[in-house]
């Protein structure tokens, strides 16, 4: 005669099985998000450190003088700066000045007046960091700087 055991405790083998390859497809899934995290945070410090970078540059560009060759029109690379090293993940630092015009019908000093000798002496000036992430990224700043009389 065949014995029959009530209330057996424990997991059949399937259930076993199935519970693992459950487990396996969530740790795949949070090593696919730790992976691409790390691209993230890398990409992020690389875009920071050109960030500050071009802060520097521009603090120091904006303490010269308006007359100082630095803002002559035209192109300009960092070597003009004396002193000035670019980290390591930052491939070129340039800047692009441009006189600018006042013949845009519009009082761009805010006197009523358009197109005034007062709104002549001022350059635009492009500043662009190249840096390399997974392709080359460029961080772009445009500012103005003016006569002081």
């Amino acid at each position: 005669m065949k014995t029959i055991i009530k209330n057996q405790n424990g997991f059949t083998l399937i259930e076993a099985m199935i519970a693992m390859m459950v487990l396996a497809v969530g740790i795949l899934a949070i090593n696919t998000m730790h992976i691409s995290s790390t691209r993230g945070n890398a990409s992020a410090n690389k875009l920071t450190i050109a960030g500050s970078t071009g802060e520097n540059i521009y603090e120091t560009l904006t303490n010269q003088s308006y007359s100082d060759a630095v803002f002559d029109v035209g192109a300009h690379t960092i070597s003009e700066l004396t002193g000035f090293v670019l980290p390591g993940s930052i491939s070129a630092a340039t800047w692009n000045v441009t006189q600018w015009s006042n013949t845009d019908t519009v009082d761009n000093d805010g006197d009523g007046t358009t197109d005034e000798d007062d709104e002549s002496d001022i350059k635009f000036v492009t500043l662009t960091m190249t840096y390399t992430d997974a392709t080359a990224k460029t961080l772009t700043v445009n500012f103005l700087k003016s006569e002081v009389y």
